[in-house]
C-alpha cells in the first residue's frame, strides 16, 4: 500500500541568533526540547554533531540525523 506525501510548507523568517533544526525522530525521540535548547546555548563549534551524539549517549534507541541552521 503506498502513501501520498502530504508535505507541510512554511515559511519563516529567523532572527540573528536564532536556530532551525530539521531532524528525525531519533533526536526528539531521546532529547526534550529543554536539552536541545540548552545544548544549543553552549554554542558548540559542530551543533549538528552536538546534538547527535547527546541522543546517542541518551540510550540513542533510533538512527539520528540532524541539521542545524544558525542564524
Amino acid at each position: 500500500m503506498r502513501f501520498p506525501l502530504q508535505p507541510h510548507v512554511d515559511a519563516i523568517r529567523p532572527a540573528k541568533g536564532e536556530a532551525v533544526i530539521v531532524c528525525t525522530d531519533g533526536l526528539t525521540d531521546m532529547l526534550s526540547d529543554d536539552r536541545i535548547e540548552a545544548l544549543l546555548r553552549t554554542r558548540p563549534s559542530h551543533p549538528a554533531v552536538t546534538l547527535a551524539d547527546a541522543a546517542v549517549q541518551a540510550g540513542g534507541r533510533d538512527n539520528v540525523t540532524v541539521i542545524v541552521a544558525l542564524f
